[in-house]
């Protein structure tokens, strides 16, 4: 009996060390566990600060353009409501981000008796992560004398002659920008209810339609000389008639006689000088090849003023003398093109350019609208080079 109880110790003992070895056999494997995990989670940290930088700088790009949008708008529909339009800018952006990663293990070793339980050790990994972004967004409201100047100067020259250059339509250029050119007027937004501003209107608005289509077939150049040449005029119109008819044509609607030049494939080439500075004299002492005439530009608060026919309002405010009723004649409606229309509405429509939400109504701008979506963009455009590089001052306005 005591041979048989030694027989079965010696076979027990003989299993657990069985169980032990292959136990520590597994040593290698779970030492190597935690290094691996420890490498790979520094590989991924690495990682999110590029991708961190990425999403953030898009996401705040974003951001910041449907605000600009937005306080443009707004303006707009402040001057319908002839209040005083008011501009605020982004002057600084700050976002930091911190991330942390931590890797922790809880072992243990049991020996067990032999009988019921194998020897054992085991490696509980346990990871931890955190991350924490903190932006902050400075403004600071554009005012001041040298700001509000900028505003209410007329575009000049050079600036219609870049904007031309960079691709917009000649007649959505003379229909914003120019007041007046030579004896052809521009009325403002509320001027149409007085039928001699309503003719002047119809007269420059076929001028206009005549220059884009010079400019569709390529016989029309816009001239912006040195200055340093210090000419008399300011800006050159360069067009190429098919024929002596349409020529004339073109004469009698501007009011004035053309120099015509005969070119080799039979077209006759006019010129047209332009200048901002006034003067009678001026175009006789200047011997030039065409008629010096005077133009006169709009600033970027008239640019917004000329816009505001295109802002619905809610029913009964203008009878009510909330707004101001620009009124076209019914019997002679004008045909100036609507270069934008904003909806008004109780609740914010699915899809939209723009919108916000001013005295209790959301004004918008339909995403479906190509026309109002290019003035738009055009207005945007104006507004950066009119404001130029206005100095901000210490920011007023922080949000964390």
């Amino acid at each position: 009996m005591k041979g048989s109880l030694s027989g079965e110790r010696m076979v027990s003992d003989l299993l657990g060390f069985s169980a032990w070895r292959r136990l520590s056999a597994r040593r290698p494997i779970l030492t190597l566990t935690a290094p691996l995990l420890l490498l790979c989670l520094i590989l991924v940290g690495c990682t999110i600060g590029p991708r961190q930088l990425k999403g953030n700088r898009l996401s705040y790009n974003v951001s910041i353009q449907k605000s600009n949008n937005e306080e443009l708008l707004l303006n707009l529909v402040r001057l319908r409501y002839m209040e005083i339009p008011s501009f605020m800018q982004v002057s600084s952006v700050t976002s930091s981000f911190e991330y942390s990663l931590a890797l922790q293990a809880e072992g243990g070793w049991a020996r067990g008796d032999g009988y019921v339980d194998f020897p054992r050790r085991f490696l509980n990994p346990l990871l931890k992560g955190s991350y924490s972004e903190s932006p902050t967004i400075s403004f600071t409201p554009l005012a001041g004398e040298k700001f509000v100047a900028s505003l209410l100067t007329d575009v000049t020259p050079q600036r219609f002659w870049f904007l031309h250059r960079s691709g917009w339509e000649i007649d959505l250029l003379l229909d914003l920008l120019v007041r007046r050119l030579g004896p052809l007027q521009n009325p403002t937004a509320f001027e149409y209810e007085k039928p001699e501003y309503l003719k002047e209107e119809r007269k420059f608005q076929q001028f206009a339609g005549l220059l884009r289509e010079f400019l569709r077939r390529d016989d029309f150049s816009l001239v912006y000389p040195d200055p340093a040449e210090k000419l008399p005029y300011e800006l050159a119109m360069e067009l190429r008639f098919r024929n002596n008819a349409e020529a004339r044509s073109f004469e009698s609607l501007l009011g004035t006689e053309l120099k015509l030049s005969p070119l080799p494939d039979g077209r006759l080439l006019g010129q047209i000088f332009l200048s901002t500075k006034g003067g009678f004299k001026r175009q006789q002492e200047a011997n030039l090849e065409g008629p010096l005439l005077r133009i006169r530009f709009r600033n970027f608060v008239g640019v917004l003023s000329d816009l505001i026919n295109g802002v619905e309002v809610p029913l009964g405010e203008a009878e009510q003398g909330i707004v101001r009723r620009a009124a076209v004649p019914a019997e002679e409606p004008s045909t100036g093109a609507v270069h934008i229309i904003v909806h008004c509405v109780v609740a914010f429509p699915e899809k939209s350019l723009v919108a916000i939400r001013y005295r209790g109504h959301c004004f918008y701008i339909a995403d479906n609208d190509f026309v109002s979506k290019r003035t738009f963009a055009f207005v945007s455009t104006l507004l950066a080079l009119q404001s130029g590089e206005t100095k901000s001052t210490a920011p007023v306005l922080t949000l964390p």
